[in-house]
């Protein structure tokens, strides 16, 4: 900070409110512009008693030069008006560029929150509703079933629970959760428009006789039009087998429905394959080989901030020629609707 004005008074006795026996000036003016620039600054960020100080550090450069009018010779007094014309010139500055601050900040906030949004906390939750449950061209559940989920993210970090409950007795279980999985992943980017991920999946089978099961899974992708994936999961407990799936997907955006409701057309294209032991454990034969089709149509509908409402199709097919023969059920059609609360 700069040093304070001293100031010696007329009779030279070297005692004043402004201090002792002392220089005229000592950077007085380097004291008003950073007080100006703070302000400047402040004001641009919004910071507003941090504003208010800078101004009464500027209101009090000028109380000191009014006493310096009174207290020196007339001859000196040339020096304190061109000191206040450098103050009155730099709080111009300052408050004309404070005024435009808004305007280029708010050219300037979407961006910022966006990283901040991007590197923050955010939680979803999720209900949805299917007219069947198929996994990887299996049908587990031939009739309604009730899926909610909660997600949480951190960054690249996130934590997902997902349970499937039958809304019918076919499985014999009506109204309780059948499975719950508990998955991690670690998503970042690589090298230009590649990403990876690295997570694992804990299946459970509550109200059931199935044991639990676990998979780890590495998977790369592509920011470029299709979204291009590949994914392998590895089972490491029970299966004791290899999945890879290859998928790609578009988004189409479509006309804004009205203030602050947008949608869009997701499309969904993937392929799956299976290692021997994948297959033996999950169809009950057959050696290694493309295991099903998946794709899927759907239809997210933004309501405002935090909601979202997705009704949806998909079309499963199991593949492989011995695999169909090994289920009942090797081509199935799921409808579904999701509602969907993110903060």
């Amino acid at each position: 900070m700069a040093q304070l004005l001293y100031l010696p008074t007329p009779s030279g006795n070297g005692d004043s409110l402004l201090g002792k026996d002392g220089v005229v000036v000592a950077d007085l003016v380097e004291s008003m512009s950073v007080g100006a620039r703070m302000r400047r600054r402040w004001a641009r960020s919004g910071q507003f008693f941090g504003a208010v100080v800078a101004m009464v550090a500027v209101i009090a450069a000028e109380s000191v030069l009014c006493a310096a009018e009174q207290e020196l010779p007339v001859a000196a007094a040339g020096d304190v008006a061109g000191l206040r014309a450098a103050l009155h010139e730099a709080v111009t500055l300052s408050a004309a560029e404070a005024e435009a601050a808004p305007e280029a900040a708010a050219h300037t906030a979407p961006d910022d929150q966006a990283a901040d949004d991007a590197d923050g906390l955010s939680v979803s939750l999720d209900t949805t509703f299917n007219s069947k449950y198929v996994w990887r061209g299996l049908l587990l559940t031939d009739d309604p079933v009730f899926e909610p989920s909660i997600s949480i993210a951190w960054k690249g970090l996130s934590v997902n629970v997902w349970g499937n409950m039958d809304l019918t007795g076919v499985n014999g279980n009506r109204g309780d959760f059948n499975e719950v999985d508990v998955s991690v992943d670690y998503s970042m980017s690589l090298v230009g428009p590649l990403g990876g991920s690295v997570g694992m999946v804990f299946y459970t089978f509550p109200n059931t006789a199935f044991n639990s099961t676990t998979e780890f899974y590495a998977g790369l992708n592509l920011d470029v039009p299709l979204s291009p994936s590949i994914t392998a999961y590895f089972d490491v407990d029970e299966a004791d087998g290899t999945y890879l799936t290859a998928d790609i997907g578009h988004s189409f955006d479509l006309p804004q429905l009205a203030d602050g409701v947008t949608w869009s057309l997701d499309l969904g294209l993937g392929f799956g394959w299976g290692s021997a032991d994948y297959n033996r454990f999950y169809f009950g034969g057959g050696g290694s080989g493309w295991t099903d089709l998946h794709s899927s149509l759907s239809l997210p509908i933004q309501l405002g901030d935090h909601w979202t409402v997705t009704p949806s199709v998909g079309y499963h097919a199991v593949l492989d020629d011995d695999l169909r023969d090994a289920v009942a059920n090797d081509d199935n059609v799921v409808y579904g609707i999701s509602v969907t609360f993110s903060f």
